[in-house]
């Protein structure tokens, strides 16, 4: 009974985000070495990224900082991760969040629970900081 309101809740948490607008980011992660590669492993190339589209997604802006709902399950399927933790370890490999044209910088992850279940994740982002020169 206990798993089936969870689920609940998940699904209800899904349903909120896609009627917030249902929008979709871009999160960067580098890519895997490839094995072999001697200029690769000796780190004489630039790094190259994966673009992993989350969505639904609803976006919040504030001044330099955005704040990004998305449903776990959404969440947990693009990371290919699930459970108690996984998230939040697999949301470490995140370089750069992109909203829009915007490069946002990921600051913080939190989990929206229910009934013991994670049913939303909140990601915390801020613009990165400008040099002047």
């Amino acid at each position: 009974m206990r798993s089936d309101l969870a689920e609940a809740a998940r699904r209800g948490a899904e349903a909120m985000v896609r009627s917030m607008g249902a929008s979709a980011v871009v999160l960067m992660i580098p890519a895997p070495p490839i094995a072999g590669d001697a200029g690769e492993e000796l780190g004489l190339r630039s790094p190259e990224f994966q673009r992993l589209t989350l969505s639904p997604v609803a976006v919040r802006l504030k001044a330099k900082r955005a704040e990004v709902t998305v449903p776990a399950d959404a969440l947990e399927l693009l990371l290919g991760v699930q459970g108690d933790g996984a998230v939040e370890t697999a949301i470490r490999a995140v370089t750069t969040v992109l909203v829009g044209d915007e490069a946002y910088v990921l600051m913080a992850t939190e989990a929206v629970a229910s009934m013991g279940r994670a049913c939303l994740y909140r990601l915390l982002l801020r613009l990165p900081p400008t040099e002047v020169v």
